[in-house]
């Protein structure tokens, strides 16, 4: 089974209920409108998701944490 999730609370608990039998995605669009919360960093929401390499997710996270470290946990 496939989850994907906007991290609505009420999933949280899939991979728990199911075990191995389920795989959890975020989708990126939901994720980027729940994003909008913290203002001012939409901007960079997309340059993290799109990132291709861990050395790039890295760069984009370290960049939104400097600005917002509770932005960058939420990721």
């Amino acid at each position: 089974m496939a989850l994907i999730s906007d991290r609505d609370k009420g999933l949280l608990a899939a991979d728990t209920v199911m075990g191995n039998q389920v795989t959890c995605a975020s989708c990126c669009f939901h994720l980027s409108q729940n994003f909008k919360q913290f203002r001012g960093l939409d901007d960079l929401f997309w340059p993290i998701a799109n990132a291709k390499m861990t050395e790039d997710y890295d760069t984009q996270l370290e960049i939104i944490e400097q600005q917002n470290p509770i932005a960058a946990d939420y990721l």
